[in-house]
């Protein structure tokens, strides 16, 4: 299970870093081609909505579960200063870390359910190409990509997890010189290895396309720059 857990993590950060590329040069390749910011951010919103969608009601649902005040929802993507495209957002009301840091990691969590859900129930369980259907592949494909690129928390939603974070590692730190300790039977064991090992293939192939999609992009600003003889910050 050890072995999962640090796939599952780098498969994880792989995943965070491609998303963020993705969303920027979509943006920068239809801002290219259209020369215009509401065109490029429409067509984002378009693209993206189903995953924006479940990213920002997984906060309200959790925020609303936690007693956590809300205020304002969008599903609409802003470009920051940083060049970096921002899905919607939800106003979160002032309250201690350790809630905070629970609806700011809810889409991730949410995320994760929904990627093995996807993978478990669409995914075919071997791929030779005469059991393969061309459109359930592409659906599912396309789910994959979606939730994954959506799926990751903003800075501002972990700002409270440089409060929350040491101070559950400094718990659990104590627990341990205290003497307690977690065991789970070996069947138990053996189940969440199998769960863990399913989500990594799923979130391996999610990796996989979007690490072509990623390629695609870049290759696709590279041809239009030269096309149109114009430069256009590639992220």
């Amino acid at each position: 299970m050890f072995i999962h857990l640090i796939l599952f993590f780098f498969l994880l950060i792989l995943l965070f870093a491609i998303s963020k590329k993705i969303s920027s040069n979509i943006y920068a390749l239809v801002f290219l081609i259209s020369k215009s910011e509401k065109v490029a951010l429409y067509s984002l919103s378009f693209l993206f909505l189903p995953g924006t969608i479940i990213h920002e009601v997984s906060h309200f649902i959790l925020a609303t579960l936690l007693k956590v005040p809300t205020g304002e929802l969008s599903v609409l993507p802003k470009v920051e200063k940083s060049g970096e495209v921002k899905a919607g957002k939800l106003e979160i009301g002032n309250v201690d870390p350790f809630r905070r840091t629970l609806v700011g990691i809810s889409p991730l969590i949410s995320g994760l359910i929904i990627i093995y859900l996807v993978g478990h129930y669409l995914l075919p369980n071997n791929f030779s190409w005469a059991s393969i259907n061309p459109l359930l592949l592409f659906i599912t494909g396309y789910l994959l990509f979606v939730v994954t690129t959506t799926m990751f928390s903003s800075k501002k939603d972990l700002e409270s997890l440089i409060i929350a974070g040491p101070i559950t590692l400094l718990i659990f730190i104590a627990f341990y010189f205290l003497g307690v300790r977690v065991f789970f039977s070996e069947a138990l064991s053996e189940k969440i290895g199998l769960v863990f090992g399913n989500l990594n293939f799923y979130l391996g192939f999610a990796s996989g396309v979007n690490l072509i999609i990623f390629t695609l992009l870049h290759l696709k600003l590279i041809f239009w720059q030269k096309i149109l003889k114009r430069k256009i910050q590639s992220f």
